[in-house]
């Protein structure tokens, strides 16, 4: 049957961490950040690191942020997006390779509701479940024409839920539940079994339960309707939760009771 429309699932927190900065949203909807500022990454107009949060913007009616490594996005009230931050990839959107220290408008659309950032890349939902990515997702294309400086739409469909982005590679949800992957694909981490890129959205098994995904460094998680866990990729560190096994292609399933909320 045809999947009932769903709003899209917001996936940002008003705590964003990037590489190393924090960006936080106040109850009153102000802006705040800290952390590392030589690309301009806080916002506040500056490239001087803070160690306290400084407010950023004078507006109110921030709603949604993200951080990459060095460039930050957000979203205010009205569905506008702004961008900030190191953009030698493009992975402002503002259509050039020049890097802002202060937030700066992204387009004129009014419609965006969600959004993730990457190393040099980011990506970003719209109120009609269309997915956009723009920046540079596999990290070879710095300052080159090949970079995407402009949001640019994934495909055609219109049945994206959520998305999630990690350094060099993009988790998402459709609407019915199943799970895509494309990007960078060193250590697993799109769980397509091998360890080959994915330059467009590739489907992850024949699961239409998924209900919730999170895109790491070299790893993902992602958590299903039946409150179970999965983790896949990178595990030099132990990041996936299975003990100290080697790096998974395809995701396993952790064990315990499946109690998993987010």
């Amino acid at each position: 049957p045809p999947a009932t429309p769903q709003t899209p699932v917001d996936t940002n927190p008003v705590v964003a961490v990037g590489g190393g900065h924090t960006l936080i949203i106040k109850k009153n909807g102000s802006l705040w950040a800290s952390g590392s500022n030589i690309h301009g990454q806080l916002g506040d107009g500056s490239i001087t690191s803070k160690g306290l949060f400084v407010r950023i913007d004078t507006r109110l009616g921030w709603r949604k942020i993200a951080a990459g490594d060095t460039h930050s996005l957000a979203i205010l009230q009205d569905g506008t997006l702004w961008a900030w931050g190191q953009n030698i990839s493009g992975q402002l959107g503002d259509g050039t390779h020049l890097s802002r220290s202060a937030p700066i408008r992204i387009g004129s659309d009014t419609n965006w509701i969600t959004i993730d950032a990457g190393a040099s890349f980011s990506v970003g939902l719209k109120k009609d479940r269309s997915l956009w990515i723009w920046g540079d997702l596999f990290g070879q294309q710095a300052g080159t024409i090949s970079s995407i400086v402009s949001p640019r739409r994934v495909d055609r469909a219109n049945d994206w839920l959520s998305v999630s982005a990690g350094d060099q590679h993009v988790l998402a949800l459709k609407t019915n539940n199943t799970l895509w992957t494309w990007g960078n694909n060193y250590f697993g981490q799109l769980g397509t079994g091998n360890n080959r890129p994915q330059i467009s959205p590739f489907l992850i098994g024949r699961d239409n339960d998924w209900s919730g995904i999170a895109a790491g460094g070299g790893f993902s998680v992602a958590w299903k309707k039946n409150h179970s866990l999965w983790t896949w990729g990178d595990n030099f560190q132990g990041q996936l939760g299975i003990g100290y096994q080697p790096r998974q292609y395809k995701p396993i399933r952790l064990t315990g009771p499946p109690h998993w909320l987010q």
